[in-house]
């Protein structure tokens, strides 16, 4: 059974129930005062039948009484008086005997002793008084009374089930319309088990289903982030590979070739050391480029970072100390510009970052020039006067395995995956990369760390 079933039907009974028992306590109430007072009038009327009596009678000093009273209640029309003396029947229009009348429980709740009685389809009350010596009974019909309360209760009960109808329908309606949401949540669960993670639910409420819906939103847009992160992960991942296969058969090519030079043909001394140099290198080159790309996968993979706050100085510092022994090979002077301030991030990782920013910029430069570090409002920078980038292969030259000169990058021993590091790396971090270059004037790479 349905949630929205269920809920009709829990409204329905209670509200039935609340109305049985308001008609019930209100009939209950109705009916007693109404009996009450058919009881009162009929006792007002009794009395008055007997003052009348008393009236007329207090004058009267013959001998024909019976005759006295039969004319008295007939001349007044008072047919539903009884009168009896000392057993003898004076007066009695009614269908009623003595025992009849007499017989019963008596209630003295009134200024006349009454007591109930039914006849056929009447409901009666007879009232007693005794006045000179003789036995009067007063019948008062009050059938019209619980006619008018049956005809009340018949009224509330179809009153009664009317409200019940509508407010059935209109509870319906509102619970419909207040589990409309879970519909649409059910229908977005569905969705996202089926892969769909960009179904969203439109649910416009300030109450707990809204709060239910905004927090399925929040989940599904997690859902949609981290699903949409893996998939992009694996793309990157797959890029790698093949980019990685690529770079490999080359130089696993020409590796094999001087190994199977050296194993099948009488060398000289010189070129068998050439080729067991290639060999080293090459080896060399490898075992880097297989520690970046391990390095790349495992910073992408992973997102948790520790923050911590670096002093711009230090990380500068820890930098050149890093590169200054590749600058030396080269000439280049590594020098250190403004850096004050702190930045937050992981010291490890950031070293990493300008370790292979500087690195490229002592390959791109010429020998004897410098490489500036230093850092300004909105970032920190490596600025190289060497060849430069082209304008157009800018935006490429953080692609694994992309380099603007092949040749003397590897030459320079690169892989091509150092600035693909950085990027994620930064992306981590939540900062930007930078590059402003001009073909032999020199290139500036910068580490946006605020939003400009």
């Amino acid at each position: 059974m349905k949630l929205r079933t269920k809920l009709v039907i829990i409204s329905s009974i209670i509200l039935l129930f609340a109305l049985l028992l308001t008609d019930f306590f209100v009939l209950d109430r109705y009916s007693d005062n109404a009996v009450k007072e058919a009881t009162s009038a009929g006792c007002n009327d009794s009395l008055r039948v007997k003052y009348e009596f008393e009236s007329f009678f207090s004058g009267f000093s013959g001998n024909n009484e019976k005759q006295m009273i039969a004319y008295h209640f007939k001349y007044n029309q008072e047919l539903y008086t009884v009168c009896y003396k000392n057993g003898e029947e004076y007066y009695n229009n009614t269908v009623f005997s003595l025992e009849e009348l007499e017989s019963g429980k008596w209630h003295d709740s009134f200024e006349l002793p009454y007591k109930k009685l039914d006849y056929k389809d009447k409901r009666l009350l007879v009232f007693k008084f005794d006045s000179f010596g003789s036995s009067f009974f007063n019948i008062v019909d009050i059938t019209d009374t619980y006619e008018k309360i049956f005809s009340l209760a018949v009224t509330m009960a179809f009153v009664s089930l009317a409200v019940t109808v509508i407010s059935v329908i209109l509870i319906s309606l509102i619970i419909q319309k207040t589990l409309s949401p879970l519909k649409l949540l059910s229908e977005g669960t569905k969705s996202i088990a089926g892969g769909d993670y960009s179904k969203r639910v439109a649910v416009k409420s300030s109450n707990e289903i809204g709060s239910l819906a905004n927090d399925f939103n929040s989940m599904a847009e997690a859902i949609e982030k981290h699903s949409r992160e893996l998939s992009e992960s694996e793309k990157r991942t797959a890029l790698l590979m093949a980019n990685l296969t690529h770079e490999l058969k080359t130089p696993l090519t020409a590796i094999s070739g001087y190994a199977q030079s050296l194993r099948a043909l009488k060398l000289s001394d010189s070129d068998k050391d050439e080729a067991l140099a290639y060999i080293d290198g090459e080896s060399k080159r490898l075992d880097r480029l297989s520690k970046k790309m391990i390095r790349l996968l495992e910073i992408d993979r992973n997102t948790d970072i520790a923050f911590e706050e670096i002093a711009v100085d230090r990380l500068f510092d820890e930098v050149i100390r890093t590169c200054s022994s590749f600058a030396e090979t080269k000439s280049v002077e590594l020098v250190k510009g403004k850096c004050d301030g702190v930045i937050f991030g992981d010291f490890d990782l950031l070293c990493t970052v300008f370790i292979n920013l500087t690195d490229n910029a002592i390959k791109a430069s010429e020998n004897g020039s410098s490489v500036e570090l230093f850092a300004e409002n909105n970032g920190l920078f490596v600025r190289d006067h060497g060849m430069g980038i082209p304008e157009d292969e800018i935006s490429r030259i953080t692609e694994p395995f992309y380099m603007v000169d092949k040749s003397r990058s590897r030459k320079n021993g690169g892989s091509g995956l150092g600035l693909a590091l950085v990027k994620v790396i930064l992306k981590h971090h939540g900062f930007t990369l930078r590059i402003e270059s001009q073909p032999n004037i020199g290139s500036t790479f910068g580490v946006i760390t605020e939003t400009e």
